[in-house]
């Protein structure tokens, strides 16, 4: 002030005269905000300081600025400990299918995936679950959109119909698009489909129940659904078996620190433990997925060995393929392995991890049938959907 070099002032007064007259006005989020603006001009200010300092007592100087520098250093480290880390390859497989995707159409994604438009480039896609998006998701049951991902069959018929491309997330409890859509593209997280002129979708019925992508339909749906067939027309219906699986949320081996989590069938694990079980499958190869993610590298194990790991911020209900593995028919001991904490950037942040499911690998296929047989051949087995159909397949 007595020599007028205000340019230190200039610099943090501004800032943090904003704040207190801003704060107390501001909800947190926005306060935060104020508080990234103001720190860097703060720490320059301080760094002004030191730089008077060491023009009349070196020493201290140097103290002052070992202290400052480091708990620069250690705020910083505990910040990137608890903060939420991208999925960088995720994200490379959401370029790399918009960048497979024809771009003279518009394409629905109903994950919740804030970096998607972004990722996508110049195509023109719509992430349904935003409410500001052009098209939001138009689920079948009335309910919030925001912060959440839509599988298929939560969304209304007419809706997902009106688009030309879709673009989806691999999970293991995925729908199927209805009978007019061909898959065109995938790699390890995306599938893209392209909606054909024909068959054309006349109705229906979702069978997918909490946490299994398949379901057995009452044989009165069936037989309501082959009576509204006119001529020409048949039911197809996406073949898909119940999936082995193992819920650490409903186990009596959890772990007490691992609290549950708001959301159904989720865990959020606190330390350093595994929950197992047993599951009984049916015999063959088989990818293994958990549902969530963390900080931390999910691991699996069967019959005491891993599968296989992997570390994820994952979107809201998406699941992990975490590898496969070849087994025999009958019962097999699986464990949910959640690793100790370490130093690195987001391994402070639990995240939320829920059921291990066995997926076969095998061919998704879609079954014709005629009203006439459609009650013999659809009841008393699991199917993702059927439909009512016109057309040729």
């Amino acid at each position: 002030l007595r020599r007028r070099r205000f340019g230190a002032l200039l610099a943090v007064l501004p800032p943090f005269l904003v704040y207190l007259f801003a704060a107390p006005r501001l909800s947190p989020y926005a306060d935060a905000k104020l508080l990234v603006a103001l720190s860097p001009m703060a720490v320059f200010s301080v760094g002004i300081g030191v730089w008077w300092l060491s023009r009349r007592a070196v020493a201290v100087a140097v103290v002052a600025a070992v202290l400052i520098g480091g708990g620069v250093l250690f705020s910083d480290a505990l910040a990137y400990h608890h903060v939420r880390v991208a999925s960088v390859d995720r994200l490379l497989s959401l370029r790399d299918a918009a960048e497979h995707a024809p771009h003279d159409r518009q394409w629905l994604l109903p994950e919740w995936e804030e970096l998607a438009k972004y990722f996508a480039g110049d195509l023109p896609l719509n992430v349904g679950p935003e409410s500001y998006s052009p098209r939001p998701v138009e689920p079948r049951a009335p309910g919030p959109i925001f912060g959440l991902s839509f599988d298929l069959d939560q969304l209304r018929l007419a809706y997902v119909e009106s688009w030309p491309g879709l673009m989806l997330r691999r999970s293991p409890l995925a729908s199927a698009p209805p009978a007019n859509y061909a898959r065109t593209y995938s790699n390890t997280y995306y599938e893209l489909w392209r909606r054909r002129s024909t068959p054309r979708v006349l109705e229906h019925l979702s069978l997918q129940g909490f946490a299994q992508g398949a379901g057995r339909p009452k044989c009165d749906e069936v037989r309501q659904l082959a009576r509204r067939a006119g001529p020409g027309q048949r039911l197809v219906a996406a073949a898909r078996p119940i999936l082995p699986e193992f819920d650490p949320a409903r186990s009596p081996t959890r772990p007490r620190s691992w609290g549950v989590a708001p959301v159904p069938g989720l865990v959020i694990p606190q330390s350093r433990a595994q929950a197992s079980g047993r599951v009984r499958v049916p015999g063959g190869r088989y990818r293994v997925w958990v549902r969530g993610g963390g900080g931390r590298a999910i691991s699996a194990v069967i019959d005491g060995r891993e599968v296989g790991a992997r570390q994820q911020v994952n979107t809201p209900g998406q699941w992990l393929a975490l590898g496969d593995a070849d087994l025999d028919p009958g019962m097999h001991a699986v464990a949910i392995v959640w690793p100790g904490a370490s130093l690195r950037p987001g391994n402070g942040f639990p995240g939320m991890i829920g059921p291990l499911v066995l997926e076969p690998q095998r061919r998704r296929t879609l079954v014709n049938v005629s009203p006439k047989r459609a009650p013999g051949v659809l009841c008393g087995r699991s199917w993702d959907w059927i439909e009512r159909v016109t057309g040729k397949r």
